[in-house]
């Protein structure tokens, strides 16, 4: 009798450790180097950039966000520049476009 219960505890010990391991993997929260996880709640608000972190269910949200270079063209609606130079009597109606770049910078606080 005493030969059986030592398998039967090994197995039992090899399966609570797997269920630790899943319980585990389903916290983690993993970001690439090209995205930032913007983690907030019970803890405060963190973000991680090119690593992973624990997100607690229910105490803690996380949000992906992607830090490739985006680029987009801005236009405004109307001109810019309706005021008289001062030679003359020209007006300076031409219309301005522009592109913006959002960049993150990861090393900053």
């Amino acid at each position: 009798m005493y030969g059986l219960s030592v398998p039967v505890m090994a197995g039992l010990l090899v399966l609570v450790i797997l269920f630790a391991m899943a319980s585990f993997a389903t916290l983690l929260r993993k970001v690439g180097p090209h995205e930032a996880l913007i983690v907030y709640g019970i803890r405060g608000p963190r973000t991680v950039t090119n690593g992973g972190t624990i997100v607690i269910p229910m105490l803690e949200q996380c949000r992906q966000l992607s830090l490739e270079l985006m680029s987009f063209d801005v236009a405004p609606q109307q001109s810019l520049y309706n005021q008289p130079w001062s030679r003359g009597d020209r007006r300076g109606g031409g219309a301005v476009e522009g592109e913006v770049r959002p960049r993150f910078d990861s090393h900053r606080g």
